[in-house]
This record gives structure tokens, C-alpha cells and sequence, in this order.
């Protein structure tokens, strides 16, 4: 796609202070992104760590749970779990 289907001049031909302006606003834009692909993985990564049942953990009941399939793949319960729980926080955003 060229600039001239965007309607916008290509970063090249703007002068200076220009660019460093959209520079700027594409690093804010992609930092808040990032912040808000991660505070719902990290929110949900600390509940099921700080939540007790039974003494234990929920995190650790479930890379109990999840470690007997992650073998089968390669993997342990807990690299499961934190592959689980980043998909659900990428589909919750």
C-alpha cells in the first residue's frame, strides 16, 4: 500500500520535527498496546497465584493438573498454564 492510498505523505518527505513527531505518536501507540495486551495476563496471573483452595495455590493446582498433557507435548504444567493464560487475556482484550 503507498502513502497515496493512506492519504498521508510518506515519513520520508516530512520535514524534521515532523517525523519526530510521528515517530513519537507510533511508539505510543505501540507501548499502549503492548500495556494492553499484558495488564489482563498479568491481572489473571496474579489471582490464580495469590488465590488459595486448600492450602495451595490455584496456579499451582492447576500446573498439577495441566502437567501429565504438557508432557505428552514437551512442555510442564507451568509453561502450559502461562501459554493458557496468555491466549485467554489476548481473547478478553
Amino acid at each position: 500500500m503507498s502513502s497515496s492510498d493512506t492519504g498521508t505523505a510518506p515519513l520520508s518527505s516530512l520535514r524534521s520535527g515532523e517525523k519526530t513527531t510521528v515517530q513519537s505518536v507510533s511508539r505510543v501507540i505501540v507501548l499502549w498496546r503492548a500495556v494492553a495486551f499484558a495488564l489482563p495476563a498479568g491481572a489473571v496471573i496474579w489471582l490464580i497465584s495469590n488465590v488459595q483452595y486448600g492450602g495451595v495455590s490455584v496456579a499451582e493446582h492447576a500446573i498439577r493438573w495441566l502437567d501429565p498433557f504438557a508432557l505428552m507435548i514437551g512442555l510442564n504444567g507451568v509453561i502450559l498454564l502461562a501459554y493458557l493464560v496468555a491466549q485467554l487475556a489476548r481473547l478478553a482484550a
